[in-house]
C-alpha cells in the first residue's frame, strides 16, 4: 500500500492509498494510530484519480464533498479495526428482527465454492460442520485453529459463517473482516458480512457490503436479493424493487425474488401487482405459506375479504405455528363483522404467541363492536401491559370505559393517549366528549379547540364544541361552529339541526326552521328535525303546521313520546282537548315515567272540566316527580275548582315549598290565600307576604280563566269574591299581556 505525498487536502487529514496483495503499509498503520483525524479512501489506480482530483480535470465525475469524506472515514476506520492489537472476542448477540424476513442462504455458488477449494485439515472438517447443521462444534474446532496461530482467511471466513447462523453477528462480522484482509476480492465475503449488518439492522452497512458483492459478481442474484431487502427496511420500496428486478432477471425462479419484491409494491401501494407477484412464488412453490399470508393482506387492503380468508386459511394449512397468519384472518372476519369469528382467529394468535400486543388489541376492538366491555378493557389492558407505549390501546381502552360510562377512567386513558402520541386529534376529541358527559363543558371545550388545532378540517369536531357551547348557553358561538362543521360538510344534517337549536334558543324561529328545512332536505327520515321545526312553528303560533312536523316525525319514529306529548300540546292549543288527551296517553303508554305528560293530559282534563281525572294525573306527576311545580300547581287549582280547599292550601304549600323563582313563589301564594279565604280561616300575614312578593320585577305565565270563571260560577259572598278578585288581579299586573 502506498501512502500519496502531501498535497492540497491533507490539512483535512484525507489520503488515499491502494492496497495490494491485502498487504497494510507500516507507513498507513503509523499514520492511523498517529492521526485520529487521518482519513484514507482505498481504491485501485487511486494515484492517477486523485491527480485529476487535484488538478480538477472536467472531464472526470468526481464525488460530492460530503461522499467524499464519508467514504474516507469509512475506510480508515476499517484498516485501523485491522491493525489493531485487540484480542478476537466471541460476542454473543440476537438477530434483528426485519418486516420482510430473512431468506434462506443458499450453500451452493461458485464463489463459496473456490473458498471451500482451498480449505483442508480442521478447518476444512469444521466447513463439513457447518454444512452438517452442527454450529457450535464447528466453532470449537475454529478457536483451537486460530489460537493455534493457524488463523488463515479461511478460517475466519468459516467461523464467520458458523457465527453468522448462531445468530453471533459482530462476532461474524469481525471474522469476515479479517478475512477480506486477504480475500479481497471475493463477493461471497462481502456477502457474507452484508448479510450479517442486516440481521443487526445496520442496513446502510450492508447496502455497502453488498454493492461490493455486485461490483466483484454482477451476476449475483443473491447480492441484488440482499441489497433489495436491506432497502426494504430503510424504506426505499422504489429502489428496491428495482434490485429484486435485477435478482428476477437474474433466475427467473427466483421465488424470493418474486417474494419480496412483491412485498415492495404493497409497501407502495401496488397491491394487484404484489397479487400478482405473490401468485407467481405460489407457481414457482405452491408450500410458500407466506405467499399466501400476502396475498390475503393485499386482498384485504383492496376489499377482498372473502377470498382473502381463503389465502389466510391455506397459509395457516401450511403453516399452523404462524400467529400472524391467523391475526391477518381475524382481520378480515373483522371487516366483515364477523366479529365472533374474528375473535377465535385472534385468541389462537395468542396463543401461538402471547406477546402479541396487537392480537390483543384487535380482539379487543372486535369484542367492543360485540358490546362486550368489560372483556375488550381487559384486552387492552394486556396490550399495555405489553406494550406501555401503545397510544391507541389506551385510546380504546377508554372509548369501552365510556361506553360504561366510566368517564373519569376513560379521560385518565384518553391523558395517557394523548401524553404518547401529543398529535392525536380523535384523542382530544374524545376526551372532549367525556368531559361533556360530566357536564364538563369549559374543560371540553378546550380539548375541541386543541383537535381543530390538529386537525382544522374535522367538521365532527366543530360540531361537538358548538354542542358544549350551546350548553353553556353560547348560542352565538356554538352556531358559529355549526357553520363551520357544515361548511366542511354540507350535508351534515345533524349539524343543521343543531344550529337550528341554537337559534331556536336565541327566539330566531324563522331561520331556525330554514336549518330543520335543510336538515330534512339531506335526510328526509330525520324525526328529530320534524320534531324540532314542530317546536319552531309553536314559536310561532302556526300550530297546525307544527301538528304536521309532529305527525311526520312519529310516523318515522313510532315511539318518539315526545312527539306525540308536543303534538297533543299544539293540539290543545287549537282547543283540541279531546285529541290532545289521546297523544298525552300515547306518550304515557311509551313513556310512564315522563311526568309532563301526565301534567298534560290533566291540563286538558280541566279544560274539559274533568277536574277530578285531572286531580289524578296531577297526582301521579307529582308521585313521579315530587318537586313537580306545575303539577302541584295546577293540582291545587283543581281542587279550588271542587271545592276541597283543604287538599288545595296543601299543595299550595308544597308548591311554595319548592318554587325557585318569584313567579312560581307568587302564584303558589296566590293559590293558597284563595283556598284560606273560602275556608273563612285567618290568612294571618301571608296576604302582606303576597303583596310584597307581586312588588317584585317579573313576568309570570299563569292563566287566570280557570279562576275566573270558577268565581262566576260559584255562589260566593260578596266580600269573598272581592278580596279573591282583588289578590287575582294584583298577579295579573305581572302578565305579558298587561306589560304590554
Amino acid at each position: 500500500m502506498n501512502v500519496l505525498e502531501e498535497t492540497d487536502l491533507s490539512d483535512k487529514g484525507v489520503y488515499w492509498c491502494e492496497l495490494i496483495d491485502s498487504e497494510i503499509d507500516e507507513r498507513v498503520a503509523n499514520l492511523l494510530k498517529e492521526e485520529e483525524n487521518a482519513y484514507l479512501v482505498e481504491i485501485a489506480g487511486s494515484e492517477e484519480f486523485f491527480g485529476k482530483l487535484v488538478n480538477r480535470v472536467d472531464s472526470v465525475e468526481l464525488p460530492e464533498p460530503e461522499e467524499f469524506e464519508k467514504r474516507a472515514k469509512e475506510t480508515a476506520d476499517r484498516i485501523r479495526e485491522l491493525v489493531s492489537d485487540r484480542e478476537y472476542v466471541n460476542y454473543e448477540y440476537g438477530g434483528g428482527v426485519v418486516s420482510a424476513g430473512t431468506p434462506e442462504e443458499s450453500t451452493t455458488n461458485s464463489n463459496k465454492e473456490e473458498i471451500i477449494a482451498d480449505l483442508d485439515g480442521r478447518v476444512l472438517r469444521a466447513w463439513e460442520l457447518v454444512d452438517e447443521g452442527e454450529l457450535k462444534e464447528a466453532k470449537s474446532v475454529l478457536n483451537e485453529v486460530i489460537d493455534d496461530g493457524e488463523g488463515s482467511a479461511g478460517a475466519h471466513f468459516v467461523r464467520g459463517e458458523a457465527l453468522n447462523e448462531l445468530s453471533e453477528y459482530e462476532a461474524a462480522i469481525k471474522d469476515y473482516t479479517r478475512t477480506l484482509k486477504l480475500w479481497n476480492e471475493n463477493s461471497e465475503v462481502y456477502l457474507q458480512r452484508g448479510r450479517a449488518k442486516y440481521n443487526l439492522e445496520e442496513y446502510e452497512g450492508a447496502i455497502e457490503d453488498f454493492d461490493h458483492a455486485i461490483n466483484l459478481d454482477p451476476d449475483s442474484e443473491r447480492g441484488y436479493l440482499y441489497r433489495g431487502l436491506a432497502k426494504y427496511n430503510l424504506g426505499e420500496y422504489e429502489e428496491a424493487i428495482e434490485d429484486f428486478n435485477h435478482a428476477i432477471n437474474l433466475d427467473p425462479e427466483s421465488e424470493n425474488g418474486y417474494l419480496y419484491r412483491g412485498l415492495a409494491k404493497g409497501k407502495v401501494g401496488l397491491h394487484e401487482a404484489t397479487k400478482e407477484d405473490l401468485s407467481q412464488v405460489i407457481q414457482i412453490n405452491p408450500e410458500n405459506a407466506l405467499a399466501y399470508k400476502y396475498i390475503g393482506v393485499s386482498k384485504t387492503i383492496l376489499g377482498e375479504y372473502e377470498t382473502a380468508i381463503e389465502d389466510y386459511s391455506q397459509a395457516i394449512d401450511l403453516d399452523p405455528e404462524d400467529a400472524e397468519a391467523y391475526y391477518y384472518r381475524g382481520n378480515a372476519k373483522m371487516n366483515l363483522e364477523r366479529n365472533e369469528a374474528a375473535i377465535e382467529d385472534y385468541s389462537q394468535a395468542i396463543e401461538l404467541d402471547p406477546e402479541y400486543p396487537e392480537a390483543y388489541f384487535n380482539r379487543g376492538f372486535a369484542k367492543t363492536d360485540l358490546e362486550q366491555y368489560e372483556a375488550a378493557i381487559e384486552d387492552y389492558s394486556q396490550a399495555i401491559e405489553l406494550d406501555p407505549e401503545y397510544p391507541e390501546a389506551y385510546f380504546n381502552r377508554g372509548n369501552a370505559k365510556a361506553s360504561l360510562k366510566r368517564y373519569e377512567a376513560a379521560i385518565e386513558d384518553y391523558s395517557q393517549a394523548i401524553d404518547l402520541d401529543a398529535e392525536s386529534a380523535e384523542a382530544y376529541v374524545n376526551r372532549g366528549n367525556a368531559k361533556a358527559s360530566l357536564e364538563r363543558n369549559e374543560a371540553a371545550i378546550e380539548d375541541y379547540s386543541q383537535a381543530i388545532d390538529l386537525d382544522p378540517e374535522d367538521a365532527e369536531t366543530y360540531f361537538n364544541r358548538g354542542f358544549a357551547r350551546a350548553n353553556l348557553e353560547r348560542n352565538e358561538a356554538a352556531i358559529e361552529d355549526y357553520s363551520q362543521a357544515i361548511e366542511l360538510d354540507p350535508e351534515y344534517a345533524e349539524a343543521y339541526v343543531n344550529r337550528g337549536n341554537a337559534k331556536a334558543s336565541l327566539e330566531r324561529n324563522e331561520a331556525a326552521i330554514e336549518d330543520y328545512s335543510q336538515a330534512i332536505d339531506y335526510d328526509p327520515e330525520y324525526a328529530e328535525a320534524y320534531f324540532n321545526r314542530g317546536n319552531a312553528k309553536v314559536g310561532l303560533e302556526q300550530y297546525e303546521a307544527a301538528i304536521e312536523d309532529y305527525s311526520q316525525a312519529i310516523d318515522y319514529d313510532p315511539e318518539y313520546a315526545e312527539a306525540y306529548v308536543n303534538r297533543g300540546s299544539a293540539k290543545a292549543d287549537l282547543e283540541q282537548y279531546e285529541a290532545a288527551i289521546e297523544d298525552y296517553s300515547q306518550a304515557i303508554d311509551l313513556d310512564p315515567e315522563d311526568a309532563e305528560a301526565y301534567v298534560n293530559r290533566g291540563s286538558a282534563k280541566m279544560k274539559l272540566e274533568r277536574h277530578e281525572a285531572a286531580i289524578e294525573d296531577y297526582s301521579q306527576a307529582i308521585d313521579l316527580d315530587p318537586g313537580n311545580l306545575l303539577g302541584l300547581k295546577n293540582k291545587s287549582e283543581a281542587h279550588i275548582l271542587l271545592g276541597e280547599f283543604d287538599k288545595a292550601c296543601e299543595d299550595a304549600r308544597e308548591a311554595q315549598a319548592h318554587s325557585d323563582s318569584v313567579s312560581d313563589q307568587a302564584v303558589s301564594v296566590l293559590l293558597e290565600l284563595i283556598a284560606i279565604i273560602s275556608l273563612e280561616e285567618d290568612i294571618g300575614t301571608l296576604q302582606e307576604e303576597y303583596r310584597e312578593i307581586c312588588n317584585e320585577t317579573f313576568t309570570t305565565t299563569w292563566s287566570f280563566e280557570e279562576l275566573d270563571s270558577w268565581i262566576e260560577d260559584t255562589d260566593l259572598d260578596e266580600e269573598k269574591e272581592e278580596r279573591i278578585r282583588e289578590l287575582i288581579n294584583i298577579l295579573r299586573e305581572h302578565t305579558a299581556d298587561s306589560e304590554d
